[in-house]
């Protein structure tokens, strides 16, 4: 049987436990996160109990990931409205809002570089934790269950420019369509992470009764 502190194991950890376990593991030493690097890179070596860890510890960095995502959604809602010129505004005013104009654009721009941040790091984590998914697929193959396809997690050929201009009034809706792209290949690796998860819960439920019977 699997034992883990935070595995999934059939229900889905809540929000409140993803947040909580992400600060703690933000707080991992430096030696712990030599090790974890340790074990992707030996992953073909681990067995089910070692896989369901990592994939459980993907899982929970996956969810934070997205979490970032829409929280900077949020972040950018006032980069929508743009200060526009009154038949009244004097001379300064006028000034005041081509600035604040200005600075809208700058500001959309980081947002838009943030995002694509948030997007490298979520392909990073996947790349990470390629060999984990794969590991795992075998041993389900091992032990005659279906693999799990992993064909769907991908971004490619999806557009993740955008018009940061102030003449785009859309500029929110675009940057949150962005965010989707990466939430959905996060949720889609997060869902195959635990069904695979659960898939190897069965394989260690199953050994007990087979050194049972074979006794």
């Amino acid at each position: 049987m699997i034992h883990l502190p935070f595995l999934i194991g059939g229900a889905v950890v809540g929000a409140a436990g993803l947040a909580a376990a992400a600060y703690f593991s933000d707080k991992n030493s430096e030696s712990s996160s030599d090790s974890q690097r340790q074990r992707l890179g030996n992953a073909s070596n681990l067995d089910a109990d070692g896989i369901a860890e990592l994939l459980n510890s993907y899982y929970i960095k996956a969810n934070l990931l997205a979490t970032k995502c829409s929280g900077l959604v949020m972040e950018s809602g006032d980069l929508q409205f743009t200060p526009i010129d009154l038949p009244d505004d004097g001379l300064f005013m006028r000034m005041g809002n081509k600035i604040g104009g200005s600075m809208t654009e700058i500001s959309r721009g980081w947002k838009l570089n943030a995002m694509l941040d948030l997007k490298k790091e979520a392909e990073q984590l996947y790349q990470k934790h390629r060999g984990v998914f794969a590991k795992a697929n075998a041993l389900l193959g091992q032990h005659g269950m279906q693999k799990v396809s992993c064909k769907d997690i991908m971004f490619s050929g999806q557009d993740f420019s955008l018009n940061n201009n102030l003449a785009n009034d859309d500029w929110i809706l675009e940057f949150d369509e962005l965010a989707d792209k990466i939430r959905d290949f996060l949720n889609k690796s997060s869902a195959v992470a635990e069904l695979l998860i659960n898939n190897l819960e069965r394989i260690q439920e199953e050994k007990p009764a087979l050194a049972t019977a074979t006794a």
